[in-house]
């Protein structure tokens, strides 16, 4: 639990916003179906959960993640590599449920989110990298939700 950090969902309400910010701009009427909605929550969940395991992965031999459980040995990298691989199995087993647009989107950001631990080392502005990460749910929400009511119309 420590290694998702699930004891603070700041993060999880910070991707989820943008996700339903794209579903209402897709949605006549502005009333949301319910299962995007879901979908959403449980794929901003599972993100967030994962962007949290790359992250340490990434952070472990820097010395402000000391307590972390990653670098403490609390969880091997081979325990926190098969957590990652479940809940990147599960955001893919929510991306597959929306429509082929919005499974384009979500595969084209994909490796911008295992960047951004990298770009804070690398490059001036990684605000910018992780700025596109968290905020491609706008994008994504949209075409679900257009591509949806579109088909149901």
């Amino acid at each position: 639990m420590r290694l998702t950090r699930a004891n603070s969902q700041v993060g999880t309400h910070l991707l989820l916003l943008p996700c339903f910010w794209g579903i209402m701009l897709g949605t006549p009427g502005f009333v949301p179906d319910t299962n995007l909605l879901a979908l959403f929550g449980v794929g901003a969940l599972g993100a967030r959960s994962a962007g949290c395991i790359i992250n340490d992965f990434a952070d472990r031999d820097i010395d402000r993640t000391k307590a972390r459980p990653l670098t403490t040995g609390e969880i091997t990298p081979n325990q926190a590599g098969v957590l990652l691989g479940g809940l990147m199995a599960m955001n893919f087993g929510v991306l597959f449920s929306l429509p082929p647009a919005a499974i384009k989107l979500g595969f084209a950001v994909t490796p911008i989110v295992f960047a951004y631990p990298y770009a804070k080392r690398y490059f001036a502005y990684p605000q910018v990298v992780l700025g596109t990460a968290m905020n491609s749910g706008i994008m994504i929400g949209y075409a679900a939700s257009a591509w949806t009511h579109a088909v149901n119309w």
